[in-house]
């Protein structure tokens, strides 16, 4: 049987508060590496540069492609990919700046240097061609299994990412940053981060984010909570973690350090609640309801 909300916030708070006490040397650490990388011709194995790098990288994130892998059609040919027709239509335009021929006399003396003059060209990402029979190949990742739960969470609500970036809500768009899933070191890591900023993403859907004056002030330490809670939260329910990760415990210890000293579980409870709220919302459509809602007016009256 589900337990009532304020049963449920007050049992996360209280095993929050209980393991914080006995690993008091549990911290946080990143659980990803950026891959950095330009994107790179396929064909002539070199990394394209300027004006490009920007329009090309754009595309990748615009459209969600895995790999900064690029060629014209002319030589995803060559390589013995199967370009589809329609893929002419959508590939990325860059430029190349080129020289005509420099006029020399008969010693080889430079007399007259050629003129400068653009050529454009469009690129079709690795995504956009068929592969199968293709001489080029991506280099093998670490494959990641999918999690059926986080999937179905994207599916669902569709947030709109921007992929190779450290992870971060945008405030002002809603856009959720994050690494690729190959910078993770596994599928429950990934999770683990994508659940964190999904909760930031859910609070500001229902209206619930306070934004904070500066960095790490009392508002944006109660954030953090709210987040990680919910990650936690939403680890339990996808079946990934069933217990607090050391990971989890220093990263909420580290925030809540930050926060007034004064009724420190009531700032875990609170947090706790609004969470609940939020995973409410996230999983309504679908999900097994591991808590009944109730109201909870009493903890408004906990100052953060």
């Amino acid at each position: 049987m589900a337990l009532k909300a304020k049963e449920y916030s007050e049992s996360v708070a209280k095993m929050i508060m209980s393991s914080i006490e006995l690993f008091p040397d549990a911290a946080w650490h990143k659980q990803w590496e950026l891959k950095f990388g330009f994107p790179t011709n396929v064909s002539t194995k070199k990394s394209f540069s300027g004006s490009n790098i920007f329009a090309l990288m754009w595309a990748c994130q615009e459209n969600n492609w895995p790999t900064m892998d690029f060629a014209t059609a002319k030589q995803w040919h060559a390589l013995g990919a199967n370009v589809p027709s329609d893929a002419y239509k959508h590939g990325t335009q860059i430029m190349k700046l080129n020289f005509t021929d420099d006029t020399k006399d008969t010693t080889g003396k430079i007399v007259k240097h050629g003129h400068p003059y653009v050529s454009f060209f469009w690129e079709l990402n690795a995504a956009q061609v068929d592969l199968a029979n293709c001489r080029w190949q991506p280099q093998e990742e670490v494959v990641f299994e999918p999690i059926e739960y986080v999937e179905n969470l994207i599916r669902i609500h569709n947030p709109h990412f921007v992929w190779g970036q450290n992870a971060a809500v945008n405030i002002r768009s809603t856009s959720i940053y994050m690494p690729y899933r190959q910078d993770f070191e596994n599928d429950k890591a990934f999770a683990q981060v994508f659940f964190h900023e999904f909760m930031h993403w859910g609070d500001m859907k229902i209206k619930t984010y306070k934004e904070f004056e500066k960095w790490g002030d009392e508002i944006y330490a109660h954030g953090e909570l709210v987040a990680e809670i919910g990650s936690f939260i939403l680890c339990q329910m996808a079946g990934i973690h069933s217990t607090l990760q050391p990971d989890t415990v220093g990263y909420i210890r580290t925030w809540l350090s930050r926060m007034d000293a004064d009724d420190r579980y009531g700032k875990v409870l609170k947090a706790a609640a609004q969470a609940r709220k939020i995973i409410t919302y996230l999983t309504e459509s679908f999900a097994t309801p591991i808590m009944e809602t109730e109201e909870e007016e009493e903890l408004e009256n906990v100052k953060i």
